[in-house]
Order: C-alpha cells, then structure tokens, then sequence
C-alpha cells in the first residue's frame, strides 16, 4: 500500500470515528463498524430506539468537493441497501424503521439524509 492510500485510510478510519461519537452523543448506539458482506458494505450502524440508521462517511481533504462527486448513485445506493436488508435480516429485524445517512467530513460536518427511492 503506497504512503497516499495509507494516510486516506487513516483519514477515513478518523472521520468514521468521529462521525460515531457525534451520532453517540445525540443519543445514537453503535452496532456495528464497516459492516460487509456479499451484497454491499456500509460504514457505520447505529441506533436509537427503534430506528436504525445506516451511515456512509465521506471524507474529502477539500472543502469545495462537489456535492454529487460524494452522493451515493444508483449502484452505491443498491449496495447499501443489499448490506442493510442482510444486517438486518441477520438480527431477525422484517420492517423496522430505517434511514440512510450521509456523512462528509471536509474541514467541517454535513449532514445529509438521503431517501431510498431506488
């Protein structure tokens, strides 16, 4: 792994982290931390009460990244919903309430909750 790739995942490894800890402080429970399997992989699980939030952590050393160069597309977004529908077929969840977040870290936090309309 060249010295470049080291430092990035180190830098996403960071950024995951402190995603977890503000969602824990907003009263969010980590289940689970780069969660893969066959389908589709997924950064970070939490919950709170009785919604789950599957969360994608994006980090970008600039601040003026374009936005739809960090949205999940059409395949991203099948992925994620792949990983999620295992994670939670594996704790014997059929129909909770779910959400799919956004995360990106670039000097400063954005949030953004995206819709699984796809």
């Amino acid at each position: 792994m060249t010295k470049s790739r080291k430092k990035a995942e180190w830098n996403g490894r960071m950024a995951e982290h402190l995603v977890a800890l503000f969602y824990r402080i907003r009263g969010y429970r980590l289940l689970h931390r780069r969660y893969r399997c066959h389908g589709g992989e997924i950064d970070l699980i939490m919950t709170r009460r009785s919604t789950f939030a599957f969360i994608e952590v994006k980090w970008r050393a600039r601040a003026d990244t374009p936005l739809d160069a960090v949205l999940p597309g059409p395949r991203q977004r099948r992925r994620i919903r792949a990983a999620a529908s295992h994670f939670l077929a594996g704790i014997g969840m059929m129909e909770p309430v779910c959400r799919f977040d956004i995360v990106i870290l670039s000097g400063w936090l954005n949030w953004l909750i995206y819709a699984d309309t796809d």
